[in-house]
């Protein structure tokens, strides 16, 4: 049975609050592609000031549609997470909608997060149960991975936006084309955006118009065309 303590002596008070604002802004920015690395060492340094054993955090930035996500793994060394201490998991409030996020946290020590894990609990009502250690044995290395194959991705859905396609409607369309290609989601878009790629330079030395009347026409701008 996991027991917690309360780690009265190690956590200053209503900490969680505005740590989970900070954290999901940074969700945010991750997502907007303006965060900034002082910002990102600002914030691990509050933490390890009040988490003395802290690691490290890993913040997951997952995106709707086309299944993609981004992590920042915010650690000084590659971490096995099964040799943590402890670990504390909790979902962000995205202030910009379109993705979900979540934090997990890693300490050397042993019950080290428990404060933190309470307060957390309090913040956002929920048992502590639900935020025990997570079951998580894996690797994570420091820095950013997916943010090139989510920017692909994004960049492939804008094209079939400007194709006549509604934003729900080219998630679905990535997606339909991904499931009939080995080469998987990314592969895809690259694809759309090779395709637009080639019908831009066509566009540019025009064409003329089969009716003998001449005059300019662009390519065809429906969403079949892509």
């Amino acid at each position: 049975m996991t027991t917690f303590s309360s780690g009265a002596e190690e956590q200053p008070p209503a900490l969680a609050p505005g740590l989970l604002a900070d954290l999901g802004e940074l969700g945010d920015g991750l997502a907007a592609g303006s965060f900034t690395l002082s910002g990102v060492l600002v914030l691990l340094e509050d933490l390890r000031q009040t988490v003395t054993s802290l690691l490290g955090f890993s913040l997951v930035l997952t995106l709707p549609g086309p299944t993609c996500s981004v992590a920042m793994n915010v650690v000084d060394e590659p971490l096995d997470t099964a040799d943590a201490g402890d670990s504390l998991t909790v979902a962000l409030t995205a202030q910009t909608p379109g993705h979900t996020s979540s934090v997990t946290f890693y300490s050397a020590d042993e019950h080290a997060l428990d404060g933190l894990r309470v307060e957390f609990a309090a913040a956002l009502d929920l048992p502590l149960t639900v935020l025990a250690p997570p079951s998580d044995t894996r690797t994570i290395v420091p820095g950013i991975t997916g943010l090139a194959e989510f920017s692909t991705i994004q960049r492939a859905v804008g094209v079939l936006l400007a194709a006549g396609h509604t934003r729900s409607s080219a998630e679905t369309e990535l997606t339909r084309q991904a499931h009939n290609t080995p080469t998987g989601l990314v592969g895809t878009a690259y694809a759309v955006l090779d395709r637009a790629t080639s019908t831009t330079t066509r566009s540019q030395s025009g064409r003329w118009s089969a009716s003998g009347t001449g005059g300019w026409q662009p390519p065809d701008p429906s969403p079949a065309a892509l």
